[in-house]
């Protein structure tokens, strides 16, 4: 079946590979950051255990594509996207 090249399928087909990469990604930092951060490891996995494993990487890709929804320090390394409170939180 060939397609019609238009700019939807266009989109559609690099939203798809977006979304590969970004799964690639957050795989590939997750095993090299698993032996350096293994508390947040251990904790991220009790989440994915108590939450689903696809609720969670979604909030870590979204963290790690810049939006504030996942943050971790630990032995110096940082990954993911501080909150910061601001003027128009509710929790002021």
């Amino acid at each position: 079946m060939v397609r019609r090249l238009d700019g939807a399928n266009v989109y559609a087909a690099l939203k798809r590979l977006t979304l590969l990469s970004n799964l690639f990604e957050v795989r590939r930092v997750s095993k090299n950051l698993r032996e350096e951060m293994p508390e947040t490891a251990a904790f991220i996995d009790r989440l994915r255990q108590t939450f689903g494993a696809e609720s969670i990487n979604r909030q870590i890709r979204a963290g790690m594509n810049g939006q504030p929804t996942f943050y971790a320090k630990e032995n110096g390394h940082e990954i993911g996207t501080k909150w910061i409170k601001g003027k128009d939180d509710a929790a002021n």
